[in-house]
């Protein structure tokens, strides 16, 4: 590779430009780090100059492949098991306790943990052994650890739970024993049941993919980000608090290192300190959200959708019958020009569930309903749920037939807890359009989180029938920016054997 001096001005604009694409940030004095990692980034790409990798990577799009080889190389990927024995102290002895009594006499037993950057795997491990260990009779419960990094290299390697002696080296020999079978070839493998408890996904924390049922990151009761936001600019680092904020459940915890405690300055963050160990708790601010995070709510009934029996069979998670699997509908079939004249007098259509969308007396619907749905994204975007789920209730009366109003009415009804309602949103979502891949795969992920895993499956494989028939370069419309490609491996990383 030809070794070529980069411009002053020209790794300042890559410096900004790589801070919008990935959060990160490398001041004056970590310049050399920069141009170090976009080096080695461009040798391992088979370019033949560095100036030519830095003007591709501002010119084009990425690949996921080559994001990740460029994110490599500019990020540092040490982990080991149980890193910081004082945290893990304070998840076994307090705050893993603590959910265990909130989940005390229900029937459902379930608990939520995301590990955000979690590299090769060692981190999301560890937590699944400390449920393993402090939970009674942890296989009576539902443990479900997310684990996301923006480095598919990290993901594979995390995937095949195979680990060297250096990983270890904070490990307790009696846990390696427990936890770990040893291969041929001087490596460890983690155990089955460890490994089931844990799903590995790629996530960019800079997208705003995140709180969503399609990447699975709500209501979550802990959430890790550990030695990651120290290396973002301010300004993304405080929209990665926010997101996750808004990403925990109620009383949720989120736990970053000790030299990252003072970017979690969140009006719905308090700090909480175990023996020297600070985590920040998710305070409840709106008492209609549910204590806990896997609480099955009911909606209050002034903000129920209430409807008719579906002319179509969908069961009660949401499946579409044989006859309307592939099919996507542009518009509704009616049954006669006597019975459209009958229903332009109703003003409501031919062939549709009664649905009927409550909403104060003394509001009325004077925008249009894209103009109404943009608001209620940008009250969600801001955490003011309650808000946003009143003005998506008017975008539902403004426009009845659009399956994408549903569907953003069940993602913020799912962030505050109220699942069936969720569920019920998504079900007249994918009535109105049986071809909806975004509500298969949130019905996929919350009939997973209720331990219906058939009915997971089925949603999770007719969303990848979907996908399989779209490019997937393509955006997919309603998803904040994710492609028809990512949204395909999330399935697939939910699918045994895909």
């Amino acid at each position: 590779m030809t070794r070529t001096e980069i411009p002053d001005q020209l790794i300042s604009t890559f410096n900004e430009f790589i801070s919008s694409l990935l959060g990160l940030h490398f001041p004056h004095k970590r310049r050399q780090e920069l141009v170090r990692g976009v080096t080695s980034a461009a040798q391992d790409l088979g370019f033949n100059d560095v100036l030519s990798f830095i003007y591709f990577v501002m010119s084009k799009e990425l690949s996921q492949e080559q994001l990740g080889i460029l994110t490599h190389h500019l990020t540092i990927g040490e982990t080991y098991f149980f890193r910081d024995k004082k945290l893990f102290q304070a998840l076994e002895n307090h705050i893993i306790p603590q959910i265990v009594m909130s989940r005390r006499g229900r029937t459902r037993q379930h608990l939520r943990v995301w590990s955000a950057g979690c590299c090769t795997g060692e981190e999301p491990y560890s937590l699944a052994i400390a449920f393993d260990r402090v939970i009674p009779a942890p296989k009576d419960w539902r443990i479900n650890i997310l684990a996301t990094d923006i480095n598919e290299g990290f993901l594979q390697k995390a995937r095949q739970g195979m680990y060297s002696e250096w990983s270890f080296r904070a490990l307790p020999d009696h846990l390696k024993q427990k936890y770990f079978r040893q291969g041929d070839d001087c490596r460890f493998e983690i155990s089955h049941d460890i490994r089931k408890m844990v799903t590995f996904s790629r996530l960019n924390l800079v997208d705003r993919t995140y709180p969503s049922p399609l990447t699975d990151t709500e209501r979550m009761d802990v959430i890790l980000c550990r030695n990651v936001l120290m290396y973002f600019a301010e300004e993304p680092r405080a929209q990665v608090v926010n997101r996750f904020c808004r990403s925990l459940a109620p009383g949720g915890w989120l736990v970053l290192s000790p030299s990252e405690g003072d970017f979690a300055r969140h009006s719905g963050l308090v700090p909480v300190n175990f023996s020297g160990v600070t985590v920040f708790r998710k305070t409840v601010q709106d008492q209609t959200y549910p204590a806990c995070a896997s609480a099955a709510v009911r909606l209050p009934d002034h903000l129920q959708l209430q409807t008719t029996q579906l002319p179509i069979n969908i069961n009660r998670y949401g499946e579409m019958p044989d006859h309307v699997k592939g099919r996507r509908p542009q518009t509704v079939s009616r049954p006669g020009k006597e019975a459209d004249r009958e229903a332009a007098k109703a003003k409501k259509p031919v062939g549709l569930p009664d649905i009927q969308v409550a909403l104060p007396k003394d509001q009325t619907v004077s925008l249009d309903a894209d103009s109404l749905a943009c608001q209620a994204r940008e009250c969600a975007d801001a955490g003011r749920l309650t808000e946003a789920g009143d003005w998506c209730r008017k975008a539902i009366q403004a426009e009845k037939l659009n399956p994408a109003n549903y569907y953003l009415l069940s993602s913020i009804l799912q962030e505050q807890g109220f699942m069936e309602a969720s569920i019920k949103a998504l079900k007249q979502a994918i009535y109105l359009d049986p071809g909806f891949v975004l509500a298969h795969v949130a019905l996929g992920h919350i009939t997973r989180g209720f331990g219906k895993l058939d009915d997971s499956l089925r949603h999770f494989q007719s969303a990848l029938t979907l996908l399989k028939s779209m490019n997937s370069e393509d955006v997919l419309p309603y998803s904040d920016g994710l492609t028809v490609g990512h949204l395909v491996d999330l399935v697939r990383s939910m699918i045994p054997g895909e």
